[in-house]
């Protein structure tokens, strides 16, 4: 169940950002960025994975996983708000700089995960699909994107991470 839920919340982490990728121009009118702008709010994403690589190699040994998942996953409904509401500039780039942070922790716990928990036959198998179902995430964000629009790929991307919280929530600390 653990590892249904983590290839789960692997694909949909990244409807974000294939849909900004994929409607640059629309996300740059809907949010009044300029080109510069629009490459400065790229780099805190970028910025923020390299802070979460930094920060969650001692919070792994620190905390509590299973806590750490929930307040994660909680983490993005702020940060996609900011995105959807168009609040200022300033809280967007925060927003993106804490986006990129806290998908670093998936890109890094969830193969960990595998590794500590998995089953030993099936590792690398379990591996591999976390890393195959990235870009099919990918290609669902763009899809959505242009059907509807970006806005409605990061509201279902925010409603996954939502039950994902509530179902680690009823998930034993001893499978984190």
């Amino acid at each position: 169940l653990i590892y249904v839920l983590i290839l789960i919340i692997v694909f949909f982490s990244q409807l974000d950002q294939s849909s900004i990728n994929f409607s640059i121009k629309q996300f740059k009118r809907d949010l009044a960025l300029t080109d510069e702008e629009y490459g400065l709010f790229s780099s805190f994403n970028y910025l923020g994975k390299i802070a979460g690589s930094f920060v969650f190699m001692f919070l792994f040994n620190l905390c509590n996983r299973k806590y750490l998942c929930i307040v994660i996953f909680l983490m993005y409904t702020p940060n996609f708000l900011a995105l959807i509401l168009a609040l200022p500039k300033l809280l967007l780039y925060v927003a993106r700089t804490l986006i990129g942070f806290t998908n670093i922790f998936l890109f890094t716990y969830f193969p960990v995960w595998c590794d500590q928990y998995g089953i030993h036959k099936y590792k690398p198998l379990m591996i591999t699909l976390i890393q195959v179902i990235l870009p099919l995430g990918s290609l669902l964000g763009s899809t959505l994107s242009s059907i509807f629009e970006w806005r409605f790929a990061l509201i279902v991307e925010l409603s996954m991470f939502a039950i994902a919280a509530v179902i680690v929530m009823c998930i034993s600390s001893d499978y984190f």
